[in-house]
């Protein structure tokens, strides 16, 4: 991930070729925060432009900077409208069919990514273009059994290219966030060097996926999940079943393996950022 030039209000860049390698340039192309739309109707909630206004003008912008380019984009849109307050505009078309707050919350981003996904469907590089979604962190939904909440860090994840994948599939494997610039970089087909810890989820698999939870840190698999806790404590449970019985020591094997695991993937972090083995690249 290659950070070329930020403007002042966001960054531009885009994805050319360098001696062979992909470089991808720049992370955030704009954030959503105008504070009216073009009708001069208000646009903004307590958590910022709504998501249907904010997406609306971008196939438009996309165009301009295709034309003006002449070489593939790399563009990025932050929103928060799946954020408290759970705020839907009153002066928008759209009507939820849920009573629950959050769920037709969910229902409004689903309908303003299909407006932007329509339009997008009318232009030239439609069918050369890979959209990629992804939350940031997970939601609470319910009390957990044990300290770890795994609603918390399960987020989702799509990958939408009518040009790159042929038909609809659905992945069951573990993946981590730090497996979208591998998987991405797959799709394109270019060279590319990947000096971080992420994998291609289309070619490869991992055994586990870990994060951080506070002062906690988890180590996961489609049933376990491994806890090691600052205190010093750790525990192995079903997190599907979401039960508080801690199984480390009927499944010594699976907990020692899930631990390991978890602690060579940090300890090899830190490794590779103290050495300065990762990070932005830059030509010699």
């Amino acid at each position: 991930l290659v950070v070329d030039r930020v403007g002042e209000d966001g960054a531009e860049g885009v994805l050319g070729d360098a001696d062979g390698l992909g470089r991808l340039v720049a992370v955030v192309d704009e954030l959503v925060d105008d504070d009216r739309d073009g009708a001069g109707v208000q646009a903004t909630g307590e958590g910022g432009a709504h998501r249907h206004l904010g997406l609306q003008g971008k196939p438009d912008r996309l165009d301009g900077r295709d034309t003006a380019n002449r070489q593939p984009i790399f563009s990025t849109i932050l929103t928060i409208t799946t954020h408290p307050p759970y705020e839907i505009p009153e002066f928008s078309s759209f009507k939820p069919t849920s009573t629950d707050k959050v769920d037709a919350t969910y229902q409004y981003a689903d309908w303003a990514l299909g407006r932007f996904f329509d339009s997008c469907s009318t232009r030239d590089w439609f069918k050369n273009t890979i959209f990629v979604m992804c939350g940031d962190h997970g939601l609470n939904t319910r009390q957990s059994a044990n300290d770890v909440d795994m609603s918390y860090n399960h987020i989702p994840f799509f990958i939408y290219a009518p040009g790159f994948l042929q038909k609809n599939q659905q992945n069951p494997a573990i993946g981590m966030q730090i497996d979208i610039f591998p998987t991405v970089m797959g799709l394109l087909g270019k060279p590319w060097v990947n000096n971080t810890l992420g994998i291609d989820l289309l070619r490869d698999k991992r055994p586990f996926a870990y994060f951080s939870q506070d002062t906690k840190m988890g180590v996961v698999d489609a049933e376990h999940l491994y806890v090691i806790r600052k205190s010093g404590s750790t525990g192995l449970y079903e997190w599907r079943k979401d039960e508080s019985v801690n199984l480390k020591n009927q499944l010594p094997d699976v907990a020692r393996e899930m631990r390991d695991y978890g602690c060579s993937m940090l300890q090899t972090s830190n490794f590779v950022i103290d050495r300065k083995l990762t990070g932005v690249w830059t030509e010699e």
